[in-house]
């Protein structure tokens, strides 16, 4: 009886944190091209010095793909740069727990972030630390971005 119960509090207890991960999404038809410029070499919270592209269904179902060869990463100038595809994302990080609706979480959303870039449709749109926060939306506890559209 004891390990039953020990066994129940054990999953509440790892149910009630979860993982969010951050995303720019390629929503349009043609490439896209990103760049962002980052403050520290990090690797938990968002606008991280470890960026990847993944390829998506929609915002919640996310998988790797094996070509990053579109990815370029620049410690020195600290500069992440990518041309995404259709249906590509760029994933800029993770962070436990995250909701954007608390004011310490979007402080950490943009915390690493001096500028972030995104060229679509021969336009440039530009974001900084003090923009960019309203450009996300969250899709699920799991998945929040900036889809490009």
């Amino acid at each position: 009886m004891k390990k039953i119960a020990f066994l129940l509090v054990s999953m509440m207890l790892s149910g009630c944190s979860y993982l969010t991960e951050f995303f720019i999404y390629n929503s349009t038809l043609e490439p896209i091209y990103v760049s962002y410029q980052f403050k520290y070499l990090k690797h938990s919270d968002a606008f991280i010095s470890a960026a990847e592209i993944k390829s998506f269904r929609s915002f919640t179902k996310i998988k790797d793909v094996e070509d990053q060869s579109a990815l370029r990463i620049d410690s020195i100038s600290k500069t992440v740069s990518c041309i995404l595809k259709p249906k590509e994302a760029l994933w800029i990080g993770a962070d436990t727990n995250f909701s954007l609706k608390n004011e310490y979480d979007a402080e950490k959303l943009r915390a690493n972030l001096t500028l972030l870039e995104i060229e679509a449709a021969n336009q440039v749109f530009s974001y900084d630390s003090t923009t960019v926060l309203h450009k996300f939306q969250t899709f699920d506890l799991n998945h929040v971005g900036i889809s490009v559209e």
